[in-house]
């Protein structure tokens, strides 16, 4: 008789998948708990002197100094990243798992859990565009502007 293969690439690839969902999930919440960010008064005002700097370098004919933005790490560019990272995990390990012979219920469960996790981002990618669509189209049709095709 063949002895059972322990589910350990099935676990595994579980724990990642459902780290990823909780990462797509609650991942912003996560960055701005660990990492806030600045109010929002804050951000204006940093754009408006930037403008007033530019518009007085303008008016004296000088080229506007505009300092370069750090691109250094973010907790808030990492959380969605590291969730599809994890659900990539959860599929591979699932799919290892399966192909390995482990019990079939961790590798679906993990291939699932980590599906759902990217479906998420998919949705939210979506939303996303659809509210971009729609803000155009109220603009456009504020100032006048026919698109008929």
């Amino acid at each position: 008789m063949k002895k059972p293969v322990r589910p350990i690439l099935g676990v595994i690839a579980l724990a990642c998948a459902a780290m990823g969902l909780i990462l797509a999930l609650f991942g912003s919440d996560l960055a701005e708990w660990i990492e806030p960010s600045a109010p929002v008064e804050e951000k204006v005002a940093d754009i408006v002197v930037k403008i007033k700097d530019a518009v007085v370098a303008k008016l004296q004919d000088q080229d506007a100094v505009i300092p370069k933005e750090e691109s250094g790490w973010s907790w808030h560019t990492a959380m969605p990243k590291l969730a599809l990272a994890f659900a990539a995990l959860g599929i591979i390990g699932g799919a290892s798992s399966y192909t390995r012979g482990e019990n079939r219920a961790f590798a679906i469960s993990a291939g699932g859990v980590a599906l759902v996790s990217l479906v998420w981002h998919g949705l939210m990618l979506s939303i996303g565009a659809i509210v971009l669509i729609a803000i155009i189209f109220i603009v456009l049709n504020a100032l006048q502007i026919d698109i008929s095709f």
